[in-house]
């Protein structure tokens, strides 16, 4: 039972459910890049709230980039630099360092939380996500007359179509970040140390963002790949059950699609 319920809930961190947030606010952000960190590290606002960033290097030339917005700062040691922009997309965005500073360069980021009430949006989750399996998988069960099994023993067998769907979708959601960040591999291969090696002749190679432009298409498939895998999965097990395919397909319908709209929300939530 409990590994059941486990892979039930393996969605509740990705589903952008709606919730109702406090009035839009102003907020004025300064932040302190030194060597090799953001201080501070995280920031949490309100879905709708005007954020303005002001960047203060402490040290040597800082660079600020924010994934998810069209924020670019740069600030040398003893001056700053501004940028407002309105927060209208939810989840997580990391910001991070676009001027190598050494060799532990890559490893200086934040977070921008964008949403309501986190511990509000989990508890929702917590309780809506596996009632709702919960309840395809009973549904199936009734349309496809398998009265014999019991409804929570399908359930936690069922629940074994979520293992590739969430991986899938913690695939596509790396993406964005992977292949953002990736480019920082190549100076530090070059000058592990920060003792001014250049092995590879890369150590003074820019961050470059690769396929920026490719991420949502390279992340569709990905999810949708998961979305089939899992039907697939939850008709082999159905199968185990049921007398012949159409008693079989019956049982998957409520399942696949719940999964559906699951899909839906991924995509929602990644491609915008």
């Amino acid at each position: 039972m409990l590994l059941g319920v486990s892979l039930a809930l393996l969605l509740v961190l990705f589903l952008p459910w709606p919730l109702d947030a406090a009035p839009p606010t102003r907020h004025e952000v300064h932040i302190d890049a030194r060597m090799f960190a953001f201080a501070p590290a995280r920031l949490n606002v309100q879905l709708g709230d005007e954020v303005t960033l002001i960047l203060h290097a402490t040290d040597v030339v800082h660079g600020l980039i924010l994934d998810g917005y069209e924020v670019r700062l740069e600030a040398a040691p003893g001056h700053s630099a501004q940028a407002t922009f309105v927060a209208d997309r939810p989840g997580k965005f990391r910001y991070r360092c676009s001027i190598t500073c050494g060799s532990l360069h890559p490893f200086m980021i934040g977070e921008l939380v964008v949403g309501p009430n986190i511990l509000g949006f989990i508890g929702i989750n917590l309780a809506i996500t596996p009632g709702l399996f919960f309840g395809a998988s009973w549904l199936g069960r009734r349309l496809a007359r398998l009265s014999a099994v019991p409804a929570r023993q399908l359930a936690i067998d069922l629940a074994y179509a979520l293992v590739p769907f969430g991986l899938m979708a913690w695939i596509a959601f790396s993406l964005s970040f992977v292949l953002a960040n990736f480019s920082y591999v190549w100076p530090v291969l070059s000058d592990p140390f920060g003792w001014g090696w250049n092995l590879l002749g890369t150590r003074d190679w820019p961050w470059t963002p690769y396929l920026p432009a490719m991420i949502p298409f390279l992340q569709a498939p990905v999810l949708l790949i998961g979305l089939a895998a899992a039907v697939v999965v939850a008709w082999r097990i159905a199968g185990e059950y049921a007398a012949d395919a159409k008693q079989t397909a019956l049982a998957v319908v409520p399942i696949a699609l719940l999964l559906f709209a699951f899909t839906l929300g991924f995509l929602r939530l990644y491609l915008g």
